[in-house]
């Protein structure tokens, strides 16, 4: 199976679009190799890479992901950290010889706004990570990754903190589900939406991220018997010493406990230590080990897939204290707030469905806060109307949109 190079977020690149923005004419060189491909596959993989080192040239900060299926590369997906549309593009020269194909390119690159008509994602959305569940436990016994609900949490944070749009807070021992094979939709959904919205508050956050890691599995478990059919099989290299990894990632709204995104991430890599060795997950050993950098590269994309849900989600602040026509409020200059900047004030409301499920319901009063003071953590700002007519009160909501 020939390898797919996908662009992601091109790439959320849209050809001819029609923004004013600032564009620039960019020339490189892309080259791809002719082996086992057609003429027209090879030219089209060496636009891409010609079109990839375009978009380094702009500026553009570039990441790949490659998955593999039973050590045969499946996919090669490349991610932009910020949105580019090609205006134009000419192919100005080309040469081909018995093993590569390569092109002179030019490419008319601008930036598209990351959130059009929207300033919600000029600031940072604030983040809960839970633990993960397993959904087979005794496969973590495999060496020694006992401790991965919490580990997991830890690493998908420092991949997170590549990515300039969120504020996060961990809390990689707690870990949500008590059915972890039907999760989400098992656990008593007014359960959920109960503990979603309580961790959002006792760490006044926005959303609130879990996840089940679905296998942990060996692809093939008689790879590692220590007969000697298996001793002959991995001499003559033909063992598939191999191991999965799958994860679900759910995102559940602060305020209301809805979950309100959900996705699986899978890949595999080589496991070539004994099943009996104490690796360990998050090891120096695990790390450099083909699974583990398959494991990472993953966590990779599974930061940028967050990302690029919640960039433009609206940003959500909770009020904290009404003080006059002071308003207090729990998000300050660690979200990008400043002085000046305004918020629309939402009075919240709970409801209960006919099936007597709780929810929030949110009241446009048609008033705007005025930032004035900010601290790393918290702000406060004026409204020019007294809160009193509008029962304005602690825990209703600041939106910017």
């Amino acid at each position: 199976m020939k390898p797919m190079l996908s662009f992601l977020c091109l790439i959320a690149v849209m050809f001819a679009a029609s923004f004013s923005a600032h564009s620039e004419w960019i020339e490189v060189t892309g080259s791809a190799s002719t082996k086992d491909v057609s003429y027209a596959e090879a030219r089209e993989a060496a636009r891409l890479d010609a079109l990839r080192q375009a978009m380094l040239e702009f500026g553009v900060r570039l990441s790949s992901h490659q998955s593999l299926k039973n050590g045969v590369l499946v996919s090669d997906e490349l991610n932009a950290d910020s949105q580019v549309s090609v205006r134009r593009e000419q192919i100005l020269e080309e040469n081909v010889n018995e093993e590569t194909i390569s092109i002179r390119y030019a490419a008319d690159l601008e930036r598209v706004p990351e959130c059009p008509g929207s300033d919600a994602g000029k600031y940072k959305k604030s983040l809960a990570l839970l633990g993960f569940n397993l959904q087979v436990p005794g496969q973590a016994s495999i060496g020694g990754l006992n401790g991965i609900e919490h580990g997991l949490t830890s690493a998908l944070a420092e991949s997170l903190s590549a990515h300039e749009s969120m504020v996060l807070f961990e809390r990689g021992y707690d870990a949500p589900f008590a059915d972890a094979y039907n999760a989400p939709t098992s656990l008593d959904g007014q359960r959920m939406l109960t503990q979603a919205m309580t961790y959002a508050k006792q760490l006044n956050v926005q959303f609130v991220v879990s996840g089940v890691v679905r296998d942990l599995g060996l692809v093939n478990p008689k790879a590692y018997s220590t007969s000697l059919w298996r001793r002959s099989i991995k001499f003559f290299a033909q063992a598939n010493e191999r191991r999965r990894f799958s994860v679900d990632l759910f995102v559940h709204d602060g305020l209301s406990g809805e979950l309100i995104w959900q996705s699986n991430f899978a890949t595999e890599g080589a496991w070539t230590v004994g099943i009996e060795e104490q690796v360990g997950f998050g090891s120096q050993v695990f790390w450099k080990m083909g699974y583990g950098q398959a494991v990472a590269a993953l966590l990779d994309d599974m930061a940028y897939s967050l990302d690029q849900q919640l960039r433009c989600q609206p940003f959500m602040t909770r009020i904290a204290r009404v003080d006059g026509k002071i308003l207090h409020f729990g998000s300050g200059a660690s979200s990008g707030l400043k002085p000046g900047d305004k918020l629309s004030v939402y009075r919240s409301y709970n409801y209960h469905d006919a099936f007597q499920r709780t929810g929030i319901e949110l009241n446009n009063t048609k008033t705007v806060l005025t930032v004035s003071q900010v601290h790393p953590n918290f702000a406060s700002g004026t409204v020019n109307i007294d809160p009193g007519r509008v029962n304005i009160q602690q825990d209703d909501v600041l939106i910017i949109w």
